[in-house]
């Protein structure tokens, strides 16, 4: 069973809109899943874990941006369970989709992981309990991001 956990606010909104895209998809292909949504942070670890552990979910697929992918993968890693993780871009910057070649387009990036055609394994970091699966900064790029996002252009 497919489990999704979408930041509907992710990419100023652009996650929900993504979220009805993907979810007709999946309505026209028959597929069998789960969906939560994320109303705050650190809350796609608690519904990823859910999903795991509580709705026998193999496969864990995170609608949003880099922040998402942080937190279902450390829900994953909680859950103490083997499970299959995608993603489905719908941030900002998606760094990480961009760094393992995940389309952006959401359908296609859909049929990627229902094709499981990226399947790879993938390094994760552990630091003080958590686990990064991207960067780790230390204070200099969260700088150079809140100076990116309070510009004014």
């Amino acid at each position: 069973m497919l489990g999704f956990i979408v930041n509907p606010m992710a990419g100023n909104g652009k996650g929900n809109d993504i979220w009805r895209i993907i979810e007709r998809s999946l309505r026209g292909s028959g597929a069998v899943y789960q969906m939560r949504k994320t109303s705050g942070m650190g809350e796609a670890q608690k519904l990823a874990v859910e999903l795991i552990q509580k709705e026998g979910v193999t496969k864990i697929i995170a609608v949003g941006g880099d922040g998402t992918v942080h937190e279902v993968l450390n829900g994953v890693q909680q859950s103490g369970r083997a499970c299959l993780f995608g993603v489905i871009p719908a941030g900002s910057g998606n760094d990480y989709a961009k760094g393992h070649g995940i389309a952006v387009e959401p359908v296609m990036a859909l049929e990627q992981i229902l094709r499981e055609e990226k399947k790879k394994i993938i390094d994760l970091l552990r630091i003080n309990g958590r686990v990064a699966v991207n960067v780790v900064g230390a204070g200099f790029d969260a700088q150079v991001a809140k100076t990116t996002n309070e510009a004014s252009y």
